[in-house]
């Protein structure tokens, strides 16, 4: 048997998948083997004629080459690609015009669109479920390395907090962000569990959560809250966990809505919130009129007055702060006209159902959960993204996913495409988990290796 599995292996290019794929053919050669033998032959009869009847092993071998074999989705590859040239043309002759900004934004943006391809590309080269495997570590050295670099590079550019790394600034709600794909690789190790490994995924909830209410971001917080809620409900409707379904959604999404609450509750309490934070607080619950929010009034008149095909607008980015990230919607309808602002924002939506898709379609469960989380960051920060830019402040998540010039969304959006990629390269590689069993937990506790 060994001198066929080897031979067999030989035809496979892909070093993961030989050692899934011998214990599946060593599994298959053994069950055959098992019958042959209550056939009455004896052990080396059954195992020879085992190993004959799964056929000549080079033409096996390369039959299972094709089927496990790396594969690249050219469909995400085209749409990013898309978004990214879009998006340098649009900047590109909005701000040739413009009285407020220079030539240099448009450098940056063409910067950190690069550097994000090339980041896609390393993390599409690079085996997500390491991910799932170390998530917890990388959670706490991710997390530690953060804190490190805010305390020592840490600066505040128009109320946003940043990481700066010489001319490279990025966003902290970046690597909030960042934490999805790793909470998914947290929810696949504790799967088996009863209420304690419900608690414990709980619990690792609260360092993006925190980490948002301190910078802070309450708007970051509660789609990061969000996101990571659904993806643990996701989790307890697969089964992942041993409790009653009902009694979970039940009383964790009651909880859901008191604690972000509290949260900010605290946050007010605690004197954490900059004096802009509290108006928009403010305009938030009770719709106060505030200086803070006169932005907003601009926004709706600009949609207002804005064409369905054409530029309404002599120059936005002198009425808008941020015309170039948070309101690139806004200037895009100004200057373009609202059936083009309509059509970017549906290739996003677009990439958002294309990686929900793909995530349904996979076999390996790390990569259902790991690609949801991509998808649902994407559908957050593009609605919140989206209502801002109609004046309509109800969460700000974030800049427009790949459109935005600012540079810690874009390296964010290009590395959750590389993981989906990744996830789409290594779908007929990585084994799929065998049914749970509540009887043998360790059975179906399965890791991936």
């Amino acid at each position: 048997m060994e001198k066929y599995l080897q031979i067999l292996l030989e035809q496979i290019r892909c070093k993961k998948a030989h050692e899934f794929v011998r214990q599946e053919i060593a599994g298959h050669i053994t069950d055959q083997m098992g019958e042959n033998i209550s056939e009455g032959m004896t052990e080396q009869e059954a195992l020879e004629e085992a190993v004959k009847g799964m056929g000549d092993p080079v033409e096996a071998g390369i039959a299972l080459d094709r089927i496990h074999r790396p594969r690249m989705e050219w469909g995400i590859v085209a749409v990013v690609g898309l978004i990214s040239a879009l998006s340098i043309v649009l900047q590109y002759f909005i701000l040739k015009d413009s009285t407020v900004y220079q030539t240099g934004l448009i450098i940056k943006s063409i910067f950190y669109s690069a550097l994000g391809l090339l980041a896609m590309i390393v993390v599409y080269r690079f085996d997500y479920s390491l991910i799932g495997k170390y998530a917890k570590q990388i959670a706490v050295i991710g997390t530690l390395g953060i804190l490190i670099l805010a305390y020592n590079n840490g600066r505040v550019i128009n109320a946003v907090s940043y990481i700066g790394i010489r001319f490279i600034n990025i966003s902290i709600i970046t690597f909030v962000f960042l934490f999805v794909p790793v909470y998914a690789g947290i929810l696949y190790q504790q799967r088996g569990g009863k209420y304690l490994a419900v608690l414990k995924c709980i619990a690792w909830m609260l360092i993006p959560v925190f980490g948002a209410m301190t910078i802070p971001n309450v708007g970051g917080m509660i789609g990061v809250f969000l996101i990571l809620s659904v993806l643990l409900s996701m989790a307890v409707y697969k089964g992942w966990f041993q409790i009653p379904k009902r009694k979970f959604f039940v009383g964790f999404w009651s909880l859901a809505v008191i604690l972000p609450a509290l949260a900010v509750w605290a946050t007010l309490k605690l004197n954490l919130l900059a004096e802009y934070q509290v108006e928009r607080l403010r305009y938030y619950v009770s719709g106060m009129p505030s200086e803070v929010y006169s932005v907003d009034k601009a926004v709706r008149q600009i949609i207002k007055g804005s064409k369905l095909l054409g530029k309404a607008v002599p120059d936005i980015t002198e009425q808008v702060p941020s015309a170039m990230n948070s309101y690139i919607l806004t200037t895009i309808t100004a200057y373009y006209g609202v059936l083009a602002a309509a059509a970017v924002f549906g290739v996003l939506l677009y990439l958002v159902v294309r990686i929900f898709k793909i995530s349904k379609r996979q076999g390996n469960q790390l990569g259902i959960m790991m690609g949801y989380g991509c998808g649902l960051v994407f559908l957050v920060m593009a609605v919140s993204n989206g209502m801002i830019s109609i004046g309509i402040r109800m969460l700000s998540c974030g800049d427009l996913p790949f459109i935005s010039a600012s540079g810690g969304e874009k390296l964010l959006s290009y590395i959750l495409a590389g993981i989906v990629l990744s996830i789409y390269r290594y779908k007929n590689i990585l084994p799929k988990e065998t049914k749970i069993q509540k009887s043998n937990r360790h059975l179906w506790k399965m890791k991936v290796q």
